[in-house]
């Protein structure tokens, strides 16, 4: 079996796991209180190097084949909890109801079972890492097809809070691939395979209730790696909406078949692709709904029949909205809004009074 990583070993994660959230009491204070904690876990080299670790380690000893890699995989994607998923129907429903559901990254970081969640989604992350980096063609592309519409990965990978955690999933998994790959040198030498198949995350018609979601799916478009911007990618992702398929047909028409553009090399598919999603971004005003989705979010307050759990998990979303809204905008988010910090203090505000003053004693008697 590999060595584990030198980031950390099993024994080492199991002496620095972040402790558990005060039990009882008011269940707003409780959440400001794992929101706190997990933030921290996730910005401490040492519990995230750990909790990699421990995961590494489980799959290590749980999958000692590659060729059944893609079906643990496959079983191990299938218990992930559903975020921000508003294309809503009875399976993705009952999955919900099995496996937890967060309206966003604000939700999940309050939650009492976040490190279970966030074990969960380590393991399928470097499932999928190993998957990519060795096992056959077909896998590879079944499990593209798995990730494609799978809302959590998509929203967790981009996330700037994460960032620190992906980057120790990718780390260790590439140390697992050094032995590997310095005994296949001579073969990989000899013959170059490409097996990688471009795909874009697809935009749905449930994306376009409104210009701010719209926006904020197009954008998850355009985040994507060059070697997925090709011509074919993007008309699988528009496929299920007219209204774009003759937007990217009209686009074609008037700009990317010019002379100078030539789409039959990568490089002019990826110029083609991104310009067109730029395009359509700048289309929606995007400074204008960032605008009212910030107004939204500073002025969240808990209704008095509102119980603070849905409260907190509201103001997630709103928060979450207000930042994705502003990227690709000139404005600036509103210092209330600017860090987690910040962020916390305004969902506490908005609080009804007794809830609130449990909390701000709460935070008081851990400052001491």
């Amino acid at each position: 079996m590999p060595a584990l990583p030198e980031m950390a070993t099993a024994a080492d994660a199991e002496q620095v796991a972040p402790p558990h959230p005060p039990g009882g009491g008011d269940g707003g204070a409780r959440a400001a209180a794992n929101l706190t904690a997990n933030v921290d876990m996730l910005g401490n080299d040492g519990l995230v190097g750990a909790a990699v670790a421990l995961q590494l380690a489980r799959l290590q000893r749980t999958c000692t084949s590659q060729s059944f890699m893609f079906q643990l995989g496959r079983r191990s994607i299938e218990t992930l909890f559903t975020i921000d998923d508003d294309d809503e129907d009875e399976e993705t429903a009952a999955h919900a109801t099995a496996h937890g559901r967060f309206d966003g990254i604000l939700s999940l970081l309050s939650s009492d079972d976040f490190s279970s969640h966030l074990d969960k989604y380590i393991f399928v992350q470097l499932i999928g890492h190993s998957i990519e980096h060795k096992s056959t063609a077909k896998h590879i592309e079944r499990w593209a097809e798995l990730i494609d519409v799978n809302t959590t990965l998509g929203v967790l990978m981009f996330d700037d809070r994460f960032a620190k955690l992906n980057i120790a999933i990718r780390d260790a998994s590439l140390s697992t691939l050094a032995t590997a790959t310095t005994a296949a040198a001579p073969v990989a030498a000899a013959m170059k395979v490409t097996s990688h198949r471009p795909e874009l995350p697809k935009l749905k018609n449930v994306h376009l209730e409104s210009n701010s979601a719209t926006h904020r799916q197009l954008r998850t478009m355009a985040t994507e790696a060059d070697d997925n911007m090709t011509h074919g990618a993007l008309v699988k992702a528009l496929e299920d909406v007219p209204k774009y398929q003759e937007a990217w047909t009209g686009f074609l028409d008037r700009v990317a078949l010019r002379p100078g553009r030539d789409a039959g090399t990568m490089a002019g598919q990826v110029k083609n692709v991104r310009e067109f999603l730029e395009a359509e971004m700048n289309a929606l005003h995007p400074s204008e709904f960032a605008k009212d989705d910030e107004a939204l979010a500073l002025a969240m307050s808990q209704a008095v029949d509102e119980a603070a759990d849905d409260y907190v998990t509201r103001a997630a979303r709103l928060i979450m909205r207000a930042e994705q809204s502003h990227k690709g905008t000139d404005r600036v988010l509103a210092a209330a809004l600017s860090t987690e910090a910040e962020q916390c203090k305004l969902v506490v505000k908005g609080l009804q009074p007794k809830t609130k003053a449990a909390v701000e004693n709460h935070i008081k008697s851990k400052e001491h």
